[in-house]
Formats: structure tokens, sequence, C-alpha cells
């Protein structure tokens, strides 16, 4: 059995792969202790009776929330000495110019957890001072009265040469507490974001390495794998090693499941759009997974690859609240699984799933399949009670709420696109997550994308992306060399040891073939910032890889070709070229895929297979359960909208709007001057009606 399961604010979703088809589960999230509902999901498919065969791949928000909410761990920095306010300094950028009050978001090490070492390595790594073992007995006794519950280490200069690190942490490592060394967790040259992510990982190690082991043993015998932030899965123990890469790990299988569903249905062009209870989630999709390795979560720099998602605080459980200057506001606070909107009965604030009600846009009880009903009485208590505040009528707040929304949306949209010098107007725009269907069309238009689409089981996308992930390693190192003659023999070297990293590395999560893409990071002499230029195909490769067989024949010498890669890549991303200026190469960095577990081809037939299984249900309910008339109305501020079943609409139908499309896990919205269609394999198409006013 293979089982994806991906931690949300409000629900845990689950996708099963088995050979009749894909299952589906949706259970409520547990906040104080997220694993408990991914053990509930997986118990719900049967998987204590599987034997030890079975993979779960689990997407988590962990990490991320730890960071954001600053619960993570008492972490103790061992540096060199001079160097150990770095995480303070950091950058002399400003983020708020002109706020006399600004203030930095403090560093995840206190100023009384700070330990100097001394020892110094130059840039090329050749040491020039000794490293003091005197000082780091010192420090051991100083850990221990502190309290410390894992240590970071980080020396200047560590990326050329990380033996000093290694060093200072087999001194520490009797202390019984993670030890982190920077080199390990980025080895490249900008110290303070080399810290600030090795900083991270020692805060967050203590948490997650008490979370996966607990799940682990939950889920008995059972394949633990997590995906990563770049996403890609790796094992639960690689994982809890390097807890960082977690980060962002739940919208990379949104990603990922994005440019899967956009391959399908022949449209490389797709910006996704996943909408959850908490939040939202947004990338641009290109024919590719997009990466990046500029991420912050909150204030702090994480140096890693990652999904390149721009995120807001706009979810179906986002709060709505008038400010101080009254005006209507919605999130980032969220309202979570407990309460949760004041729909769901259990005493919570007015949300933007309490508008979508009070709008006509939800059929209550068609909520999770019926399985929990939505109570629209207390939707309106809570909407009415806020619109009291801002002077307004009920239904006018409501669909202010989901006005501000769709801003807050636009905004992430736009900056993925429009702010990147890209036009939108050639893209899908693919909305899923529990609440993405209902903001999708008006979001189409405000966006100005041709079509909005919305995938089978759209409240449930992520965790097919969690499923689909396969195992990715990367192997990087720094150079920080002119790219001239005295390179070409050095690059060679450099790229057959780290494939002979990768592959160790793959062979330790179990695969022992990957498809291997080298990057080349580089600058013009005198930059302060690198491009990344791949300007070899990716190739699969064996265990005992070499340089022909990643890059093969070279038809010209390889820093004639590095260089007119990274003029052109100069050229496309930032207009302009200095092609006889000195280029320097920074970095070379391998990576290696593994084979997925779940292809396009079987995703497809699988999808063909439960759409085809769900019409012929629908098929057999009496009429009146399958489609049912008006929702919404004069005391909605809505027109009149039918509401029909999902699994009614046949392909080659035209539903036109107002339509509210009810199924299990979520719900579609088609305004008035939309139309609907649905394809053979479930997919539903939103189009702007011709002539209709935009």
């Amino acid at each position: 059995m293979q089982i994806g399961v991906d931690t949300g604010g409000t629900f845990t979703d689950l996708v099963t792969l088995e050979a009749e088809g894909i299952r589906f589960v949706k259970v409520p999230s547990t906040p104080a202790n997220p694993g408990d509902a991914v053990i509930q999901a997986c118990e719900q498919v049967g998987l204590g009776g599987e034997p030890s065969s079975s993979v779960v791949r689990h997407g988590t928000t962990v990490g991320t929330n730890a960071l954001l909410a600053r619960t993570g761990a008492r972490v103790a920095l061992v540096a060199t000495r001079g160097f150990e306010d770095v995480l303070s300094i950091a950058r002399q950028n400003r983020p708020a110019l002109y706020d006399p009050v600004s203030h930095r978001a403090q560093p995840l090490v206190a100023d009384g957890l700070r330990f100097p070492v001394t020892e110094r390595l130059d840039c090329r790594g050749e040491v020039v001072v000794p490293l003091a073992l005197g000082d780091l007995e010192k420090i051991k006794r100083d850990l221990a009265e502190c309290k410390a519950e894992s240590v970071v280490i980080g020396f200047l200069h560590a990326y050329a040469a990380p033996h000093h690190e290694a060093a200072a942490a087999a001194a520490l490592r009797d202390l019984g507490i993670p030890v982190c060394c920077s080199a390990a967790i980025n080895p490249e040259h900008r110290e303070f974001e080399r810290l600030s992510t090795a900083a991270a990982n020692a805060y967050l190690a203590p948490l997650m390495q008490r979370y996966l082991r607990r799940l682990h043993s939950g889920l008995g015998p059972a394949a633990l794998q997590v995906v990563l932030g770049d996403g890609g899965a790796a094992t639960w123990q690689a994982a809890a090693d390097m807890p960082v890469r977690t980060v962002l790990s739940g919208p990379a299988g949104g990603v990922r499941a994005a440019y899967l569903l956009g391959k399908m249905i022949g449209d490389e062009n797709i910006i996704s759009l996943d909408m959850g209870g908490t939040s939202t989630d947004v990338a641009l999709i290109a024919g590719r997974i997009p990466l990046t390795r500029e991420t912050r979560i909150g204030d702090l720099p994480i140096r890693l690859h990652q999904v390149d998602v721009a995120t807001v605080g706009a979810g179906g459980g986002s709060i709505a609240w008038r400010d101080q200057g009254g005006l209507l506001r919605v999130g980032p606070s969220s309202a979570g699984a407990r309460p949760g909107p004041a729909c769901f009965g259990f005493g919570g604030p007015a949300t933007v799933t309490d508008a979508h009600v009070v709008c006509g846009r939800m059929v209550p009880h068609r909520f999770l399949g019926g399985r929990m009903a939505l109570r629209a009485a207390a939707a309106a208590t809570a909407v009415s009670s806020l619109a009291a505040q801002v002077g307004l009528s009920p239904e006018a707040t409501a669909r202010g709420i989901l006005s501000v929304a769709n801003t807050a949306m636009l905004t992430a949209l736009r900056s993925v696109s429009v702010a990147r010098g890209i036009d939108p107007r050639g893209y899908s725009l693919l909305a899923f997550g529990g609440a993405g269907p209902l903001h999708a069309a008006e979001l189409a238009t405000l966006l100005g994308v041709s079509r909005a689409i919305i995938p089978p089981e759209p409240g449930l996308v992520s965790a097919l992306g969690v499923l689909a992930a396969p195992v990715i390693v990367r192997a990087a190192k720094a150079l920080l060399a002119p790219l001239d003659a005295s390179l070409a023999g050095g690059v060679p070297a450099v790229v057959d040891e780290l494939c002979a990293q990768v592959m160790r590395a793959a062979a330790a999560e179990g695969e022992l073939a990957v498809t291997a893409t080298v990057s080349f990071e580089m600058r013009y002499v005198g930059q302060s910032y690198e491009i990344s230029v791949q300007p070899f195909a990716p190739r699969e490769v064996l265990a005992e890889a070499t340089l022909r067989e990643v890059l093969g024949t070279l038809p010209t010498p390889l820093t004639a070709i590095l260089a007119d890669a990274f003029t052109a890549a100069h050229l496309a991303q930032l207009g302009f070229a200095f092609p006889d200026r000195p280029i320097e190469l920074v970095q070379v960095v391998v990576a290696g895929e593994g084979t997925a577990p779940v292809v396009a081809e079987e995703l497809e037939k699988r999808l063909l297979a439960h759409a085809g299984r769900r019409r012929r249900r629908a098929r057999r309910r009496p009429q009146a359960l399958r489609a049912h008339s008006a929702a919404g109305g004069a005391s909605s501020g809505t027109p009149a909208a039918q509401t029909v079943d999902r699994d009614d609409l046949l392909p080659g139908d035209e539903l036109h709007g107002p339509a509210v499309v009810c199924e299990d896990h979520a719900t579609t919205w088609v305004p008035a001057d939309f139309l609907a269609t649905a394809d053979e394999r479930g997919f539903l198409f939103l189009y702007a009606r011709p002539g209709a006013r935009q």
C-alpha cells in the first residue's frame, strides 16, 4: 500500500494508491500532536493490517509552524572567536526603511548562549589558527549549565574545509543533544545565511526528532518517509537528522501535484492556488517544479533548495476582524481545527468559510459529504456580530470578507507572475485545497488568466503530491574560482566527487539509480549574487557515476560551454550581459532524483477509473439527491444559484453560473458570468462566458 498524508491547519488529508484505484480520506487535524490525525487517517484505510512493505509519505507543517511561532528548542551557538554575533548583526538591509519603530526579529540563539572558540581558516580552507580543543572542554561545561537543548557550530570559512567544525562536533557529541555543523547543512560562503540555516536546523531538531519517532512508532511496520521542502522525499531518519529541509513540506506536495496534473491535461503553464484552512500557497509552474534558494520563514533566511511559493495568511479558517482604523481585515490568524469557523458549531469566530455560507456559496448539509453538516445559523450570527462592528449589513460584510481574502491572494499570485515580468494571460489557474475552488473563478478574472481548472478531489490534491514525491538528494561544493582554463581540470573532479556523494545518499534511501542534474552557480566578478545554469540535460546514472556519464561527451571545452550558458541566462533573467567581463564559478550542485512512485500515466489511469466509479454511483442515486435547486437568494445578497453534484457533470456538459458544485471534500463556486465544463478524467474547467462583462 502506497499512502500520502498531508497535514493542514484544519484537516489532515490522505490518498492511497491501490490496485483498483485511488482512495481519499479527510479527518480533522489534531494541533496538539499532528501525528495523531495522521495515524487516524491511516487506520481508516486499514494500514494496521498491511505488511511491512507499505509506505507512508508524509507532508508536515510541524517545522514551519515551529519557526513561525518560535516554539523550537533552546539553541546554543559555538562560533569562531569574534564572529559569535553574526546572527544578530545579519545584513545591513532594512526591510522597513521609513518605519522609525521597526525592529529586527530576534535571532534563534539568545545572547547568553553564544560561545566563542579560538580557530581560524582562510577562504581557501587553509588553517590560520588551529582549533583550540581546550575552549571546547569549557564550553561543554557551560552548555550543561545553561540547559541547551541543541547546539549549532558555525565557523568562518567552514564551507571551504569543514574539518574544524567536524572536530568540534565530535568533542561535543557526548552531551547527548543534537549537534549541527553549518557546513553540513549549507556548504556555501555567505556566513550569515549559512549560520541562519544551520541555527534553524538546530532549533527544530529536538522537536522534529520527537515527532517523527512517535509517528513512526504509531504507524507500526510501515516505512515512513517525509516530504521535504524541495518536493522530494527522504526516510524519516534522514528528515530527523536535517529537519530544516522539511520547511515548506506541505506546499511542496501541492506544487508537485499541480505539476503532475498539468502534464496530465497537456498544460505546462500552470499557476497553482492551494487554499487550505489556514493559508494559501501559490506557485508559477512553467513546465517544471519551481525552486529557489531565497526562502524566508518569517524574518529568517533559509538558504536551501525549496519550492518557490508565495504564501499569504488567507484560508478557509482565516479570521475576519475589524482593525483600529475600522477597516475589515482577514487573517493571518486562523480558527484552526478547533474551534474552527463559527459554522463548525464549536464557538469559533467569523471566518472566510462563514462568509461563503452566508453568501449561499456552500451547501451546509453537503460539507464533507454530509459527515459534518455546517451550522448556517452560527455562521450568520458570527458575521452579523462583525457587521455591527464595521457598520455594514451582514450580507455586505460577508461579501467584504471574501473580497479582502481575494485581494490578499491576488497579491500573492501577482508576486509570482506580473512582479517577475511574466504575463499571466498565457497561464491557467489550477485551484485546489478545500477552499481553492470557491475562489478560483473570481481570482482568474482578477489575474487575467485564460481559465480556472478544478482537478478531481481538489480538497486532497496536496496529499496526492505527497504520495508522488520521489527521493531527491543533493550534494554541493563551493569553489569561488575564476572560470578560465586553470579551472578546466578541477571541475570534472568536483562533479565526480559530488556524484559519488549523491549516489551514496541515494543508496541509503533505497535508490540505486537516479536521474542526475548538474547545476553551475556563476556570477560576474564583483557581483553579489549568482545565477544557476544547467547546460546539460539530466541523465540516468548508476552507482559509480563519472563526469562522462552525467554530462556526456562534450563537443567544446567545458569552460566555454559554461560561459555561453551563463551569458545567455544572465541576458534572459536580467535583460543584459557582459560577454567580455570575467566570470566566477561559485558553486557546483549535483541533484539526484529517484523513480517517482506515481507517474503521470499511472495517475491518469487511476483518476479515470475513479471518475467512472463516481459517475456510476451518481446515476444510481435518486434524482432529487443528484441535482437540487436554489441556494442563496435575496436574503443572502446573491442571485439564486443552482446546486449541482459534481458527479452529475458528464464530459461535454456545460454548466452556466451562478452555480454551486458540491462534492465530498470541496465546493466549487461558478459565478454568474462563468460556465463550467467537465472532461472524462473528472477535471472541471471554468471559463468566463463570451460577452460577459469582466
